[in-house]
């Protein structure tokens, strides 16, 4: 009797797939990278292999924020600058989570978000990330302590105690 529900069980088990998580990959440096590629058609190349893809964003100023409602359902409007490459990050929260999260930050405070690239658009005058759509992860601080910030405040699944040979 067991037997009979093992096999579909296994079947269905193997089916499933995995591995479909796409990563999600550092914002501050593909702002940095922007800024600093040697020729235009490495920058090309950067932006054509960045759209569409999920960034996490640390240290964004706000330089703008504009609060709105469209036929009833509440947004808030960001421009933000990464600090070390002088790249604006635009985008636009909508999700209840979010709203909820970046309701009280306000302009010239830091935010830290996560989401996918709709357009990257580089002049001489300046450098334009677009983000759509977005998640607010938390107010973050406007720069990073030099040398004393610790991995688990950077990704939660780290360990927040080192790992020593004689905790092994």
């Amino acid at each position: 009797m067991n037997s009979r529900f093992a096999v579909p069980t296994i079947v269905l088990i193997l089916s499933l797939r995995t591995g479909d998580l796409e990563a999600i990959e550092n914002g501050n440096e593909l702002a940095l990278d922007i800024g600093r590629a040697p020729t235009p058609l490495e920058r090309t190349t950067m932006i054509e292999n960045a759209i569409g893809k999920l960034f996490f964003f640390r240290y964004l100023h706000i330089k703008e924020r504009k609060d709105g409602d469209l036929e009833g359902r509440r947004f808030i409007r960001m421009r933000t600058v990464e600090p070390s490459s002088d790249v604006h990050i635009d985008f636009v929260v909508r999700k209840r989570q979010s709203l909820k999260k970046a309701n009280p930050i306000r302009k010239g405070q830091g935010i830290a978000v996560t989401g996918r690239i709709k357009t990257i658009a580089v002049t001489n005058a300046q450098k334009i990330i677009v983000l759509d759509p977005v998640i607010v992860r938390y107010a973050d601080r406007l720069s990073p302590v030099v040398e004393k910030e610790m991995l688990h405040e950077v990704d939660p699944d780290a360990p927040k105690t080192a790992i020593t040979k004689e905790s092994k």
